[in-house]
């Protein structure tokens, strides 16, 4: 069976490689966020075993936790926007991958 003229088992194999860097993105978008906002002890640990991916931070204001929290969502903002003012326009999707 193929799908856009790709077999099935190409798409299975090939899906999650492209979710992989959603998620390193999406991590390092939270490393970032943790950094500017002067968090103590950042660590960002790629191929950990147990977790995967994951960000460690100590602070103790809420606001930096919620806006390390929305970091992710705040980056693809600025994508956008960065992406619209060199470009012109943006297609829908550019819009969805940025966002997916």
């Amino acid at each position: 069976m193929e799908f856009f003229g790709v077999t099935i088992e190409t798409w299975f194999l090939t899906i999650p490689f492209f979710f992989y860097f959603g998620v390193f993105f999406h991590e390092i978008s939270h490393g970032m966020f943790a950094v500017l906002t002067r968090c103590s002890d950042v660590e960002i640990s790629f191929f950990n075993k147990e977790k995967n991916m994951s960000v460690s931070y100590n602070t103790d204001a809420m606001w930096k936790v919620r806006a390390i929290g929305l970091a992710p969502i705040i980056t693809a903002f600025g994508v956008l926007v960065f992406a619209y003012l060199l470009k012109g326009q943006i297609g829908w999707g550019s819009g969805s991958l940025i966002f997916g």
